[in-house]
C-alpha cells in the first residue's frame, strides 16, 4: 500500500471510532500519538458531520465548570484535548470516572457534585453522552490517570514521515483562509504548496519531526502576514523556537514522571509521613511544596497507603517490614560470601530448594530488592557440574 492509502486508512479508523462515541455505543475513547497528526481535526470534523452536540475543551478547567457542562449536555460528547493539563486535579478525575461508568454501565451514569457547594444548583446528572480524550501520550504522567483511561477504548494514531508528507499535500490543496478583526487573509493552493515544501525541508534540516501545527501555526500564519519581514526567515525562526520548547517540555515531563515514581517508592519504604517526605526530598533534591504537589497526583490506592503511615499499627508493621527486608538481604549476602569462600560456582539453584511454597517466599522477598533481583536473574540456572550429574542420572 502507498503512503496515501495507509494515511487514508488511519484517518478513516479514527473517524469510525469517533462515530461510535457519537452514537453512544462506546462511552470513552482515548486517542494518543505524536502532536500535529490531525487527531483533533478528524474527531471534530467527524462529530460535526454527524450533527452530534459536542463540547471541545483544551487547556485548564476546574471541576465545577466541568460538571455544569455535563448538566447542560447530558447526552452530548465531551472532547478533552491535551489531557495532561485538564486532569491535574483529583476531583476532575473522579468526576470523569463517574461519567464514563464501568463496562456494565452502557446507558445512564449518575455523576454527583457536593450539594454544600452548589447553593441551589443541580447536584446530580444522569449522563448518557461520551468522552473523547486526545493526548500526545498514552496515559499521561499522572499515576491517577490509569484507572480513568482504562475505561476508554485506546487508539494509537501516529503517522510515518511519508504519511505526514502526504497529509501536508492534502492540506495545501485546499488553500488557507484566516479572518482576523474583520479582515480576511488568504493563501492560494500554490502558495500553500510552496509553504508546505519549505516547512518540510526546514524541519528535516533542523532535525524536527514535521507536523501539521508547524505547517499551519508557523508556516501559513507567517506567510499570510509577514509584516516587514521575509516569511521564510520568520518560519525558520519559529521552527527553531518550537524545537527548544518541545525539548524543555519533554525534559519537564521526564522529571515529573520520575518524581512520582520516587514518591510511590518512598511511601512503600517510609515509617511515617515525615520520614516519607524526608526520603523524597533527599532522593529528588526538591522541597516541601513540590512534594505536596506530587502527592495530589497519586492514585487513591497509593494515597490510602500514605494516609496510614502515621497510624501506630501501620508504623509498627512498616518498621518490622524494613527490618525483615534487611535480615533477608543479610542472609543472601552471607550465603554469597560462603559460596565464594568455598570456591563454588554461584547459580540460581544454590538458592532454590525445589519446594514450591518455600521458593515462592524467597522470590517474593527477592523482588523487594531490585539490585538482588537483577543479580539473581543474571546467574546461570545451574552449574556445569550439576548439568553433567543430571545427564549421568538420565543415562
Amino acid at each position: 500500500m502507498s503512503a496515501a492509502d495507509t494515511l487514508n486508512e488511519k484517518l478513516a479508523k479514527l473517524a469510525s471510532h469517533s462515530r461510535r462515541v457519537g452514537r453512544g455505543t462506546q462511552n470513552g475513547l482515548l486517542i494518543y500519538g505524536r502532536s500535529g497528526t490531525s487527531k483533533t481535526y478528524t474527531v471534530l470534523d467527524t462529530l460535526e458531520k454527524m450533527e452530534v452536540q459536542f463540547t471541545h475543551i483544551k487547556g485548564h478547567m476546574n471541576h465545577e465548570p466541568l460538571f455544569d457542562l455535563l448538566v447542560a449536555n447530558p447526552d452530548g460528547v465531551l472532547v478533552l484535548d491535551d489531557i495532561s493539563h485538564i486532569m491535574g486535579k483529583t476531583e476532575i478525575v473522579e468526576m470523569l470516572k463517574a461519567a464514563l461508568g464501568t463496562e456494565h454501565q452502557k446507558s445512564k451514569r449518575t455523576v454527583s457534585f457536593p450539594s454544600s457547594k452548589r447553593k441551589g444548583k443541580k447536584t446530580k446528572v444522569d449522563y448518557e453522552g461520551g468522552i473523547i480524550f486526545i493526548s500526545n501520550y498514552k496515559t499521561g504522567s499522572h499515576e491517577k490517570h490509569k484507572p480513568l483511561l482504562s475505561r476508554c477504548y485506546p487508539v494509537e494514531h501516529d503517522l510515518t514521515d511519508d504519511e505526514m508528507k502526504v497529509l501536508f499535500s492534502l492540506i495545501a490543496k485546499g488553500g488557507y483562509k484566516l479572518e482576523a478583526k474583520g479582515v480576511e487573509y488568504s493563501l492560494s493552493p500554490k502558495q500553500c504548496k510552496e509553504t508546505a515544501r519549505f516547512v518540510w525541508e526546514k524541519c528535516l534540516e533542523l532535525d524536527i519531526e514535521p507536523n501539521c501545527r508547524h505547517l499551519v501555526e508557523i508556516g501559513y500564519k507567517c506567510h499570510i502576514d509577514p509584516d516587514d519581514w521575509d516569511w521564510e526567515e520568520l518560519v525558520e525562526d519559529g521552527l527553531r523556537e518550537a524545537k527548544k520548547l518541545d525539548s524543555q517540555q519533554a525534559e519537564e515531563e521526564a522529571k515529573h514522571s520520575s518524581g512520582i515514581e520516587i514518591l510511590v517508592q518512598c511511601i512503600q519504604e517510609a515509617t511515617s509521613k515525615a520520614d516519607c517526605r524526608k526520603k523524597w526530598e533527599v532522593a529528588t533534591g526538591k522541597k516541601r511544596p513540590t512534594f505536596f504537589r506530587h502527592l495530589k497526583k497519586l492514585s487513591s490506592a497509593t494515597m490510602e497507603l500514605y494516609e496510614k503511615l502515621d497510624e501506630p499499627e501501620a508504623a509498627e508493621l512498616q518498621t518490622k517490614r524494613v527490618s525483615d527486608q534487611q535480615i533477608f538481604r543479610d542472609s543472601v549476602e552471607d550465603t554469597i560470601d560462603i559460596l565464594e569462600d568455598q570456591g563454588v560456582t554461584i547459580t540460581q539453584s544454590a538458592f532454590i530448594s525445589g519446594e514450591e511454597s518455600v521458593d515462592d517466599i524467597f522470590l517474593d522477598n527477592l523482588r523487594e530488592h531490585p539490585d538482588l533481583w537483577e543479580w539473581f536473574h543474571n546467574l546461570p540456572p545451574v552449574s556445569l557440574q550439576e548439568r553433567l550429574e543430571e545427564m549421568k542420572r538420565k543415562q
